[in-house]
């Protein structure tokens, strides 16, 4: 019997990192546009609920500690066909979860297969970024945001259509697998690793030389993650505004997060790594406290669309500085400014709610200004790793084309 994936010609590597990506979000926006139906069915409180998406969470801070050495003994191709699967396959449990423990577990499982597949495909990314000789990062990320939101939106149609979130999800599980089936042929064999810089299983945090990144990885990402808590709530518990207008906020901050990485490649290649982290972080930090200082509806949600803007750009640059750290193996200089982020991403809406409870929610948000501007003044610091022979001479390439 025919195989029809088998006649499916080979992608290309940047189209396979691409379609990864791509999926990655998609299954991602899935399960994040279907959480309305999934906890209502297991009559879940808000309480239990927040407790229950930190599951997810550790899943992906558990895998950023492994994910290195399975990459060095399977290599990132290896990795993503296996934890890919996983991804995809997994996404089924949370449908099928009879009661909140198997959810949590299953919460688990699909965070440890998504953060897995996050860092190997980061870490593919900048070899193909390497290979195609200009920067690709941002739009690679813009791809997953693009996928993120597809599969929200989708998950809300679904949800009106009243499609159960079970065959949804079988649906997006099979799309999920065959493209995982067709992508990964078309990856590219990672670089030998010498033994001695094998990374090995436990925290993964940077290594001095990447402390810098890794501080401005975790700015980035409580910034983000401020967002995603607490951009609504300001509009509509601060200011008085209605629920909609807060979902309008958020709504704003997403579109331009996904217009800035479709667009920053280009701007990277033309202004260099280092000044687009420098100006990226000061119009973040400029545009929220605009928003936060005037605080009419309209700077707000301008100061979001700047906040995005800025943000949007910073943590593939991130990534790409790190994977391509002088004496620094990709693999363990990914892994360990994903862990950074994540935790920034993490940790970073309760420390700000608790600032908000002592003081205001104007004030909480206040701090993300602060670490847009500490990120700017960090950017001359990531300097070396950005400057480093692959990207010097990614950037100089693409200059070339872009005059």
């Amino acid at each position: 019997m025919l195989n029809p994936v088998r006649h499916v010609a080979t992608p290309g590597p940047r189209v396979a990192v691409t379609m990864l990506f791509l999926v990655t979000g998609l299954i991602a926006g899935t399960w994040i546009g279907r959480i309305p139906a999934v906890t209502s069915n297991l009559e879940l409180d808000t309480g239990n609920i927040g407790s229950l998406l930190l599951f997810f969470s550790f899943g992906s801070l558990v895998a950023f500690q492994f994910i290195g050495k399975m990459i060095v003994r399977n290599g990132s191709q290896g990795s993503i066909r296996r934890t890919g699967y996983l991804m995809s396959a997994s996404l089924c449990l949370l449908a099928l979860a009879p009661n909140p423990a198997s959810l949590g577990v299953g919460l688990f499982v699909v965070g440890f297969a998504v953060g897995s597949t996050s860092v190997a495909m980061n870490a593919q990314g900048v070899s193909v970024q390497r290979l195609a000789g200009r920067p690709i990062m941002n739009t690679l990320h813009g791809f997953f945001t693009l996928g993120l939101l597809i599969g929200s939106a989708l998950g809300s149609l679904a949800a009106e259509a009243g499609v159960r979130p079970l065959p949804h999800f079988v649906g997006f599980s099979l799309a999920g697998l065959l493209i995982v089936t067709i992508a990964v042929p078309g990856l590219i064999p990672d670089e030998p690793v010498r033994q001695a810089d094998e990374p090995r299983a436990g925290l993964v945090f940077p290594p001095r030389a990447l402390w810098p990144l890794g501080i401005a990885a975790f700015c980035a990402g409580l910034g983000e993650g401020s967002m995603y808590d607490w951009s609504a709530l300001y509009i509509h518990d601060e200011m008085g505004a209605s629920e909609s207008a807060g979902a309008l906020g958020f709504a704003t901050f997403s579109t331009s997060m996904l217009v800035g990485r479709f667009s920053g490649d280009r701007i990277v290649a033309r202004l260099g790594m280092v000044n687009v982290i420098r100006a990226g972080s000061l119009v973040a930090a400029a545009g929220l406290l605009a928003g936060l200082v005037v605080d009419t509806l309209v700077t707000v949600f301008i100061g979001y669309a700047l906040l995005g803007l800025g943000l949007s750009v910073l943590m593939p640059l991130f990534y790409s500085a790190a994977g391509t750290h002088p004496g620094i193996p990709g693999v363990r200089g990914v892994a360990s400014i994903a862990t950074m982020g994540f935790t920034g991403l993490l940790v970073g809406p309760p420390i700000l709610g608790t600032i908000a409870e002592s003081t205001s929610l104007r004030a909480a948000l206040g701090v993300v200004v602060v670490l847009g501007v500490i990120m700017a003044l960090l950017a001359g610091r990531i300097a070396p790793a950005a400057t480093a022979p692959e990207i010097n001479r990614i950037v100089d390439v693409s200059s070339q084309h872009a005059g």
